[in-house]
């Protein structure tokens, strides 16, 4: 906020959701910002930011607020369907500012993937604080592969995916579906944090064992499912030895990719004052691990994917050749090898090795869906 402010003393800045709430008012506004909203959702946002912040005329005018166009609106689509989080991690403040776990209704939710897939979304993500723990606080409670059971059966429907499932979240009905179903990506993004039962222990955290067991089943199903871990290093009272069981854990696993975190102190959170805290010159070499075994996960998941045979690409863009980029349904960037491919499109072909970016090559199948 202050380098913003600093750099572009023009802009409008607007300070909203957590941040907002954890600070306040008065501090955001201290670091730069205009308009300061501790309460609005994603909608009250943004019809506030337009009323209060966009000059008289029309609004679409305002070089602050501008139409989403129409090319971007046909990409892949985040669509949240929880929010909250009573989970008791040490180290986190997300559920004081998130507040307790609240699940989109299921019939609400099945509107707006039919909305979506009407106007042409080729794929929506299905998103959420705790995502896998939908439906627990619904009357009657419901659970995450009813949902998906009901969104497959949409007729015209995007690809879904899971954007990510804590570990206690995971059950056989719901690898069933992600290994299983055409419709479903064969992805998931599971938050680990740490493959150390002490330390896991220690931080809240629940037990890996069961997770990890299910998914092992869910990899002699589907051994090319794509799965990304979450990891933090130098996290309280980690010791060296937890850092290595860590590393084992990933090193064993034919995992997609991780996404590494190092971990900085939350004021008002147990695990600020937990002692010993790891020095921060250990918590970056640990860091560093993590960094290379993501390498070597990554690079040989690729060439997996690229021996495959196949794959299926929701098209983001076009580069500068001309081609079609975007994601594949195993979480992997691709470049579709033809000219005649626009975003906002699904694209089914065969792989083709990889790019010079690493990125998937396909070929579309001949009639694909690219004009």
């Amino acid at each position: 906020l202050r380098r913003l402010r600093r750099e572009h003393p023009e802009l409008r800045i607007v300070a909203a959701g957590c941040f907002a709430r954890l600070v306040g008012e008065a501090a955001a506004r201290e670091l730069g910002a205009d308009l300061v909203l501790t309460a609005a959702g994603p909608a009250e946002t943004a019809r506030e930011v337009v009323e209060r912040l966009a000059p008289a005329g029309d609004p679409g005018e305002s070089s602050a607020v501008r139409p989403v166009p129409r090319a971007t609106a046909r990409r892949r689509v985040p669509l949240r369907i929880q929010d909250g989080c009573d989970g008791r991690c040490l180290y986190c403040l997300v559920p004081r500012v998130r507040g307790r776990p609240r699940s989109v209704p299921a019939d609400e939710v099945v509107a707006r993937v039919e909305r979506l897939g009407s106007s042409g979304v080729p794929e929506v993500v299905l998103s959420g604080i705790q995502t896998g723990a939908w439906g627990l606080d619904l009357d009657p409670p419901s659970a995450l592969p009813e949902l998906l059971e009901r969104l497959l059966a949409v007729p015209g429907r995007p690809r879904l995916r899971i954007s990510s499932v804590e570990p206690q979240y995971l059950t056989e009905r719901l690898l069933e579906l992600v290994t299983g179903e055409a419709g479903l990506c064969p992805h998931l993004h599971v938050p680990i944090q740490s493959g150390s039962p002490g330390l896991l222990a220690r931080m809240g955290r629940a037990d890996l064992a069961p997770a990890l067991e299910l998914l092992q089943r869910a990899w002699g199903r589907c051994p090319d499912l794509a799965v990304g871990f979450d990891v933090i290093a130098g996290l309280p009272t980690e010791t060296e030895r937890d850092h290595e069981a860590t590393v084992a854990l990933l090193e064993r696993l034919p995992l997609a990719y991780l996404h590494v975190f190092t971990y900085s102190p939350r004021p008002g959170t147990p695990a600020a004052t937990l002692v010993p805290q790891v020095p921060e010159r250990i918590a970056v070499l640990r860091t560093r691990a993590f960094l290379r075994t993501d390498e070597r996960l990554r690079e040989a998941y690729r060439a997996r994917a690229a021996a495959r045979g196949r794959a299926e690409v929701a098209v983001e863009y076009v580069d500068a050749g001309g081609c079609g980029r975007g994601t594949s349904e195993r979480f992997l960037p691709a470049v579709i090898v033809s000219r005649g491919v626009r975003p906002g499109v699904l694209v089914r072909g065969i792989t083709d090795g990889l790019d010079a970016d690493g990125a998937l090559r396909v070929l579309p199948d001949r009639g694909a869906a690219t004009g």
